[in-house]
């Protein structure tokens, strides 16, 4: 599910330039490489709304994949 939480990420972010080496984030976990995927592309944060946007557009991927 790793390419999911990438894939979601970059295009919630607009970025390809997300890091999937889990070695290089403090909390190699999924809320937080997302959490730090926003504070290193917006130097912030994320909000509570753009969490839930996050989540559904991972959601999604998720089950496009076990749906394949």
């Amino acid at each position: 599910m790793i390419i999911g939480l990438i894939s979601a990420l970059s295009k919630h972010l607009g970025t390809a330039a997300i890091n999937d080496d889990w070695e290089g984030y403090v909390h190699a976990s999924d809320p937080g490489v997302a959490i730090e995927s926003y504070e290193r592309r917006l130097g912030r944060g994320p909000t509570v709304d753009e969490l839930h946007v996050f989540r559904d557009i991972f959601v999604s991927y998720f089950e496009t994949s076990i749906s394949e």
